[in-house]
């Protein structure tokens, strides 16, 4: 006695269900990847917010450091932000003049904790950049294992 199998793919409902399930599970996938790399980002960018600037009347409530939100669940993606009101002055150089804590770099003048501001440094530096390549590798790797593998 012989067995046969057929495994037919010109069938619309099956190929309309098949391409209905890998669609949910690449955008799983891609979801806990953006979202371990928006965690990562995050935490790489309070370690590069300077400290010892606190709070004043005209700058605002809080510490830089500590001003940064939670990551919020956003259309495609992950956000956060860093509201404190002075936050921009020390991202975008734009302090008044050169001072015992400043430096002036590229035509604006920096805190001289965060010269170049703090994300831009952050973005082109090639660690942080291999680092982010590897943790976005391996967060796509452990959930393919645990989707094939049902761990």
């Amino acid at each position: 006695m012989a067995i046969e199998m057929s495994f037919q793919t010109d069938n619309d409902a099956f190929r309309k269900s098949f391409s209905s399930q890998a669609k949910k599970i690449t955008k799983s996938v891609i979801d806990k990847a953006i979202r371990d790399s928006s965690k990562f980002m995050k935490e790489e960018l309070v370690t590069r917010t300077p400290i010892g600037i606190r709070s004043t009347p005209s700058r605002g409530p809080g510490n830089l450091r500590e001003g940064w939100s939670d990551l919020k669940k956003i259309a495609g993606g992950f956000s956060f932000e860093n509201p404190v009101v002075y936050a921009g002055v020390v991202e975008e150089g734009k302090y008044p003049g050169v001072g015992p804590r400043t430096v002036e770099q590229n035509g604006q003048i920096y805190s001289f904790q965060a010269a170049g501001g703090i994300v831009q440094p952050m973005i082109i530096d090639e660690s942080f950049i291999n680092q982010l390549s590897n943790l976005i590798e391996k967060s796509v790797e452990r959930q393919m294992k645990k989707l094939f593998r049902g761990k």
